[in-house]
């Protein structure tokens, strides 16, 4: 049995973030289900999450659609989650989200999860930029399996799913009904993760910095924001890029490599063209 302890509510409502993805992702569903790879080929079950992180390797090979919270965010292709509204001390569930799709989601977001229970390389993981710095999740990965996800959705207003799994290189300006984020400014002095989800089309963005994830790129009063590029990118410092892709949060591990404790958001991006 689990303890049966509430737990601390996010200080954040997922209403922003939940019309962000509704505007990015809502048009696209069809067609990402349309192009998702087939697991077992018979209809998911549906299990309990408890089940489900007590013993994975029963399920190994199966398709299965689990409802939980998200508990960590670890990359673009990498999260955790766990039962709702209660502290768990064992184990969480590693969803690992299968090339070319990333994840649009937030830290507390109640989530249902469908996809084949397996083992995954820590590698693919970490070469699409899954953050494993937390001993306890590598360790987890290494041995035992996790959930590879087809299809990600998070319950939003009337019943309404919404699909949380997108694709980075969809053309800009096409996916829902927000136009893309041109403005480097807004992006760059965000105070919270209300912009996770949306498109951004960036033009003449300077880089100031670069490292082993990616670049910063800094706006002329001095504001900067990560760019995560989803392929290696030859963007220099002192360079100027147009940058296309969307904004995801930030994961605890990046911020602690980029000394940077309170920011929020980075940008993933699927287009880097220097200039």
């Amino acid at each position: 049995m689990r303890p049966n302890t509430p737990r601390h509510p996010h200080l954040m409502s997922i209403t922003f973030m939940l019309a962000a993805a509704i505007a990015f992702t809502g048009p696209m569903r069809a067609s990402l289900k349309s192009q998702q790879p087939s697991t077992t080929g018979g209809r998911a079950a549906t299990v309990d999450l408890d089940a489900l992180e007590n013993d994975p390797n029963k399920f190994i090979g199966k398709t299965v659609t689990v409802e939980g919270e998200v508990d960590r965010v670890l990359g673009p292709n990498l999260f955790t989650i766990d039962e709702r509204n209660w502290v768990d001390l064992e184990r969480e569930m590693p969803v690992v989200v299968p090339e070319p799709l990333a994840a649009v989601v937030h830290t507390d977001a109640p989530v249902r999860v469908t996809g084949t229970v397996q083992k995954v390389p820590v590698a693919q993981i970490e070469r699409r930029g899954g953050i494993l710095s937390d001993p306890k999740i590598r360790a987890e990965i290494e041995t035992r399996p996790a959930l590879v996800a087809t299809e990600v959705t998070m319950r939003g207003p009337g019943a309404t799913a919404v699909n949380l799994l997108v694709r980075p290189e969809a053309p800009v300006g096409t996916a829902g009904g927000g136009q893309p984020i041109t403005d480097l400014n807004q992006v760059a002095t965000a105070s919270d993760t209300s912009l996770v989800g949306r498109r951004v089309n960036l033009s003449d963005a300077r880089v100031s910095d670069t490292g082993a994830r990616g670049f910063w790129i800094t706006t002329p009063g001095g504001e900067r924001i990560f760019v995560m590029p989803a392929a290696k990118s030859a963007a220099k410092t002192g360079q100027t890029a147009t940058i296309q892709g969307v904004i995801l949060e930030m994961p605890e591990g990046l911020r602690v490599e980029l000394k940077t404790p309170g920011e929020p958001v980075y940008i993933y991006a699927e287009r880097v063209m220097p200039r």
